[in-house]
């Protein structure tokens, strides 16, 4: 069995998931945009996307969606 700690899963030690923070920054560093690109198109400040990034808060589940589709996350 592995231990759940916050969004993570870790099996013997290993981490098995990302974090939204994580998966954020992947999306947008694989997709080529930067911080301030992100909160243009969602109407937020780069500061909020900053924020998502380092796991200090989180996106609402609409911005969730959106940056889902923007980014292309979801293990598709």
């Amino acid at each position: 069995p592995g231990v759940i700690t916050g969004t993570s899963t870790y099996v013997k030690g290993v981490k098995m998931t990302m974090t939204i923070a994580e998966q954020i920054r992947k999306g947008r560093v694989c997709k080529g945009m930067r911080q301030r690109e992100i909160a243009a198109i969602l109407g937020r400040t780069r500061a909020t996307v900053s924020a998502w990034e380092r796991g200090k808060a989180k996106p609402r589940l609409e911005e969730w969606l959106k940056l889902v589709k923007l980014l292309g996350l979801g293990g598709k």
